[in-house]
């Protein structure tokens, strides 16, 4: 009669099936393959892991929890068995026993990732009852919240703080990629890790688990986070983890950060590296003398943006000044005698490249780089020419009144009536449009 009735609970349990995983099991993790792979190589010293070896290390009762584990992952990954299947044979289902722990929870485990309703609830009683040690209690809290029970925060928070020099720090990452996700709970985790980041500034080791961390919960956040604290960084190892996960995370936005920076470090042999090189891609590429060194290998590339606006160049110019790094200001030079102005992609429209120059001419005169006071004037009424002659088609007549004043500003830079920098925007960045002007018939969106 148990019998039968264990029988019926297995196929009740087996019905309440959502479709949907509850929880991921980590098939698609290189790493977890790899060990599995490895566990069980080492298990049955077979030279061909195949279905029937992975089958009988699953079936036989006397396997470690480990080995079990990964020959239930393999059978999944590898031979894509039912779930019917694996469900049927757990540990648990046909022995019925909680004896072994570990395979009690692992057979939780993957219940759930079939989508079983219950395995969530079993899984909270086993860690509201204190059940499992440190580690697989946090496991389990990992795999809940994965599903969307979000009731141990007040716990993580304090366990993180009670553990925060223990190498595991399971509990930040748990709050910081599935808790961090539920608005009520997102700002103190952020107060607390910006807490710590302030209080360790000096510490490399902390300053680079706890950006890692503020990464988890997301890029914005982090960049936030860096911003606050930039300023105030010494250690030049701890700028350039902060540099480099700044240039991975916002790299639209890297040459601002440069810009705060390079005033605030004193090694020149550190500072150097963050002065920018303007190349084409050659075989100097290959071998970097600076891994850090910002390379600007065209004037396409949407995240090196920011390096071409005046106002970077302007701080470069103004840099050059101050500078006492012999290398610095050769990098500076060279690239402000080598870059140009950022290219907008085929998207933009003529009149969105025409603005663009017109904005540019508007600045560099604000910049003072127009040396002869009507040059402005004399070049502002040429744009707004050909500007009307592109809204009319008259698409002949503004390359014509383009070259015309290409030809001009080659001129003026000749007698010096122009800066390199005035000259780089205002002569280069007419061939955007020139290349773009349609023959007869318009065929870009104007």
């Amino acid at each position: 009669m148990k019998r039968i009735f264990a029988i019926i609970v297995i196929l009740y349990n087996l019905l309440k099936i959502t479709g949907q995983p509850l929880w991921d099991i980590r098939l698609n993790d290189e790493n977890y393959y790899k060990a599995d792979i490895a566990i069980v190589f080492l298990t049955t010293q077979d030279t061909v892991i195949n279905r029937n070896v992975l089958e009988s290390l699953f079936l036989n009762p006397s396997s470690s929890d480990i080995v079990y584990k990964s020959a239930i992952r393999l059978l999944i990954k590898n031979y894509a068995v039912s779930k019917d299947y694996i469900l049927a044979n757990l540990y648990t289902s046909r022995f019925n026993s909680k004896s072994d722990s570990m395979k009690f929870f692992y057979d939780t485990i993957i219940k759930g990732y079939f989508g079983i309703q219950q395995a969530k609830d079993t899984l909270t009683h086993l860690v509201n009852n204190k059940i499992f040690e440190r580690e697989r209690k946090l496991e389990a809290i990992e795999y809940l919240a994965e599903a969307k029970c979000f009731n141990y925060f007040n716990e993580l928070m304090a366990s993180y703080k009670n553990n925060y020099e223990c190498v595991d720090r399971r509990e930040i990452y748990i709050l910081s990629k599935y808790y961090s996700k539920i608005s009520e709970y997102k700002n103190q985790i952020i107060d607390m890790l910006n807490i710590n980041l302030e209080n360790n500034l000096n510490d490399i080791d902390k300053v680079r688990s706890i950006i890692a961390d503020l990464r988890i919960v997301s890029c914005d956040e982090m960049v936030k986070s860096i911003d606050n604290i930039l300023i105030k960084l010494i250690d030049p190892d701890i700028i350039r983890i902060i540099m480099f996960e700044l240039e991975s995370c916002d790299p639209i936005n890297y040459p601002d950060k440069i810009m705060k920076i390079i005033p605030i470090i004193s090694d020149s042999s550190e500072r150097v590296q963050y002065y920018p090189e303007y190349l084409y891609p050659n075989i100097y590429d290959i071998v970097k003398p600076y891994p850090f060194i910002p390379r600007i290998e065209d004037n396409e590339n949407i995240n090196r943006k920011g390096f071409l606006i005046p106002e970077f160049v302007k701080f470069l110019l103004d840099r050059n000044d101050k500078e006492n790094c012999n290398s610095c200001i050769e990098n500076s030079i060279n690239f402000l005698h080598s870059f140009k102005p950022f290219k907008p992609d085929s998207t933009h429209s003529l009149q969105y490249l025409m603005d663009d120059l017109q904005n540019y001419l508007e600045e560099v005169n604000n910049y003072r780089w127009i040396n002869e006071s009507s040059k402005y004037a004399e070049y502002k009424t040429q744009l707004e020419y050909a500007e009307t002659k592109i809204a009319n088609n008259e698409f002949e007549e503004c390359r014509m009144k383009l070259e015309e004043y290409k030809n001009g500003i080659q001129n003026d830079f000749d007698n010096g009536l122009i800066t390199n920098e005035a000259y780089r925007y205002l002569f280069f960045y007419p061939d955007y449009l020139i290349e773009r002007l349609p023959d007869g018939v318009l065929s870009v969106p104007r």
